[in-house]
């Protein structure tokens, strides 16, 4: 028969449900059985005690000596703390106060497990008593909760962040798709506690959401928000989250200690040293993550060392007060979460009113976006988009401040750098708002505000406002010569000539491209030879004259390839191609575009894929490969209309053209059914597919894609799924538990891209969630 003794526990009955945390739950339990000390260290209101009580339910017959909870929340610090312990293990004596050695004694027989909460304030009592009763018992466990590590030997560690949530928010959240997420349910359990009839419905999921986002999951902060429910519905709680303390309000369902999110995060504030505190506060000053030389910038100064900020950041790491994230090539950067970082902020207020570090954070991304002249030609220029793309929201904060504080020659140089990493991920909108921010402020006389002057020409012409090009190139070239600044004269000539060649008059197009060529040889400087070259090239091409367009651009290539430039080589190249395919040559027009994708890749250049996609349709049209003809149509449609640019009107005449060929060949049905197909491609996936073999009689198909089937087939035939090199890398880190924002900052992407290449993840491989994704990729790393 089993046995009926009862177990002695202590363990506090719950009067609400436990969500979520299986793994974690599991993750616990399993370190119980391989060590006799656990901890789980977490910020506060991550749910640590929950966790250690709902592992210890779980566990209690392991332990015939019973489970005991002992909570050191009230416990004064630096206190001794072993009559405490004690008296929570129900033992008595006649006289006097207990030592550690007594307390080991009365435990030595006993299999038991000791639940120790809330250790942070008195860490040092803490593991002086753990250590000497693991060294004095042989079955006692210890299941620890802290903010930090004991950091006793033997010591398991179990971290703890806030409940899986939404990374990224979505117009079309269904509610069963949310109701799915821990945070979310959650959210739902605690607001019917407060309002019995409340739902997830399609008008409210949205807003659900969003507050799970912007609480990043964490459990005590989705309670809080939850209590509101009785006053504010779920729009009205997210739309004052920017105020979150003032939001999240007392909650008498929180113990004292967790009654406000204020609360919790000052019991964090006291338990640092000074510096640790002004540590804290200066580095508020990121609004998102960082890395440690940027640390070193802005927290130093008085008091703290340059050389002492890597402990300090190590010490509020061990605190659970920052957090570590890892980045594309390993680097480790840093972050708080939005209320802690929003914390640091009022004492940095209190602190250092004169904001010495705000001044050294402008300052020092000031000087990265210094970068700026290696992003526009150079062996650097991958590292260095990577680098300022992962830095961009740092860039946007000191952009507002040079502004504010009238730091135009700062504001310029970091307008031009959020800019250009706009334009290579996609968003000339955004490309655009930064110029224009400084653009208005007139008066500066540099060289970056001549930089800003014709990067405001090149977006124009992008978008198809030749007006705007016009006005800014020739501003810009008036500044450049009152200042002498002779390669701004050469970028205003450049754009000076697009856009007359824009606007059909060649000839004097052919006068500013020349010039622009004969000064940039004369300065003697690659970068400007090269994209002179490739603009004259152009005119020549609009001229008749191929021989001498394709030696330009071919001189281009030799240029860029000699000092390792990628950005003007792909320009060169997709130039190139439609050189080729202009003059009847379209097999090397598909190499050249092909080339060129190589290029563009590198920066996820989505403008350069969309001019690479379009001319390659038209290849593909000339060589009768009609129907990949009209999916690459379709594709290019999707990827110029997501960036915001435009096909430069000189060129609209061949896509007609290519059309019409494509339309009548195929039919009205069949053309716009894989058009449709095209359209639906993610960018990768669509110059994925532009290597597929062609089919001249029409069986070739994309991949995914249902009105053709041939190639598809192909590939299920090898028992490789039809996802491209980046969707497979995604699949793997969704695998690994990332979500969308997490996989943007490792793979230095944008949030939208990363959810893009999720979303057609699942269409390919025919899933609805993140969880068969991962079975999907554990599969195939089993194979």
């Amino acid at each position: 028969m089993p046995d009926s003794t009862p177990i002695p526990t202590s363990l506090p009955s719950q009067i609400t449900s436990f969500v979520g945390r299986r793994r974690e739950v599991a993750r616990v339990k399993g370190a119980l059985r391989e060590h006799r000390l656990v901890t789980i260290v977490g910020p506060g209101g991550a749910g640590k005690t929950r966790l250690a009580l709902e592992a210890a339910y779980q566990t209690t017959r392991s332990y015939p000596g019973g489970s005991w909870f002992i909570d050191l929340g009230k416990l004064p610090a630096h206190r001794a703390i072993v009559d405490h312990v004690a008296s929570a293990l129900r033992l008595t004596r006649k006289t006097g106060q207990w030592t550690v050695a007594e307390l080991a004694a009365r435990l030595e027989h006993r299999n038991a497990l000791l639940i120790i909460d809330t250790c942070e304030h008195v860490i040092d009592e803490v593991a002086d008593l753990v250590q000497e009763l693991l060294r004095s018992t042989r079955n006692v466990d210890v299941l620890a909760t802290s903010r930090q590590a004991l950091g006793v030997g033997g010591e398991q560690l179990v971290h703890l962040d806030g409940l899986e949530y939404p990374h990224e928010l979505q117009p079309d959240y269904s509610p069963a798709h949310l109701a799915a997420i821990d945070s979310v349910v959650l959210f739902i359990e605690r607001g019917r506690s407060i309002v019995p009839d409340f739902d997830l419905t399609t008008e409210n999921a949205s807003a659900v959401a969003d507050i799970a986002l912007r609480l990043e999951g964490l459990p005590l902060a989705i309670e809080l928000a939850a209590a509101r429910l009785r006053l504010l519905a779920p729009q009205q709680i997210a739309s004052r989250l920017e105020n979150q303390f003032r939001l999240l309000g007392s909650s008498r369902v929180a113990t004292q200690r967790h009654q406000t999110l204020r609360a919790t995060i000052e019991w964090s504030y006291d338990l640092c040293s000074r510096v640790e505190r002004l540590c804290w506060a200066r580095l508020s000053t990121f609004p998102a993550d960082f890395d440690i030389n940027a640390a070193e910038s802005v927290a130093c100064g008085g008091d703290i060392e340059p050389d002492a900020v890597l402990e300090l950041v190590g010490a509020l790491i061990d605190k659970s007060i920052l957090r570590t994230t890892l980045r594309r090539g390993d680097q480790t950067r840093y972050r708080f979460t939005d209320p802690v970082r929003e914390f640091g902020r009022d004492k940095l207020a209190e602190l250092e009113p004169n904001g010495v570090a705000r001044s050294r954070h402008l300052e020092h991304f000031s000087q990265m976006a210094n970068f700026v002249p290696e992003l526009l030609f150079g062996p650097s220029q991958v590292e260095r988009t990577n680098t300022l793309r992962t830095e961009r929201p740092n860039l946007e904060v000191a952009l507002i401040r040079a502004v504010a504080e009238g730091e135009m020659d700062a504001a310029d140089s970091l307008a031009c750098a959020i800019a250009l990493v706009s334009f290579a991920s996609g968003s000339l909108s955004e490309s655009f708002e930064a110029l224009n921010m400084v653009a208005k402020h007139k008066g500066n006389r540099s060289t970056a505000r001549v930089r800003v002057l014709w990067l405001s020409a090149w977006l124009a012409i992008n978008q198809g406002d030749l007006d705007l090009a016009r006005q800014r190139a020739a501003e810009c070239r008036r500044l450049a010569q009152l200042i002498d600044d002779q390669q701004g004269i050469v970028h205003a000539l450049q754009y000076l000539g697009e856009c007359e060649l824009l606007g059909n008059d060649s000839s004097a197009a052919e006068g500013h491209c020349r010039r622009a060529l004969q000064l940039a040889r004369e300065l003697n400087q690659d970068h400007l030879i090269a994209t002179a070259l490739v603009r004259y090239a152009q005119v020549l091409a609009a001229l008749d004259d191929p021989k001498e367009a394709r030696s330009a651009l071919l001189e281009a290539v030799a240029i860029s390839d000699r000092v390792g430039e990628k950005w003007c080589r792909g320009f060169a190249l997709w130039n190139l191609a439609l050189l080729m395919q202009a003059t009847g040559h379209p097999e090397e027009g598909v190499k050249s575009a092909r080339a060129a994708f190589d290029s563009k890749a590198l920066f996820e250049d989505v403008v350069g894929i969309a001019q690479g996609l379009e001319v390659m349709a038209w290849c593909s049209a000339d060589l009768d490969e009609v129907r990949r003809a009209a999916v690459l149509l379709g594709a290019a449609d999707s990827v110029w209309t997501s960036s915001g640019a435009v096909l430069p009107a000189r060129l609209e005449h061949r896509r007609q053209d290519c059309e019409r060929r494509v339309g009548t060949e195929l039919g009205v049905a069949d053309y716009l059914s894989l058009r449709r197909e095209g359209q639906t491609l993610a960018p990768d996936d669509a110059v994925t597919w532009t290597w597929e073999p062609g089919d001249r009689d029409g069986s070739s198909m994309a991949p995914g894609s249902r009105a053709v089937e041939g190639t598809d087939r192909n590939r299920r035939g090898t028992g490789m799924p039809p996802l491209t090199a980046r969707e497979k890398e995604v699949a793997l880190l969704v695998a690994e538990g990332l979500k969308n924002r997490e996989i943007a900052e490792r793979l230095v992407i944008s949030r939208r891209t990363a959810e893009a290449h999720v979303e057609h993840i699942r269409a390919k491989l025919g899933v609805s969630s993140r969880a068969q994704i991962s079975s999907w990729a554990a599969y195939q790393l089993d194979e």
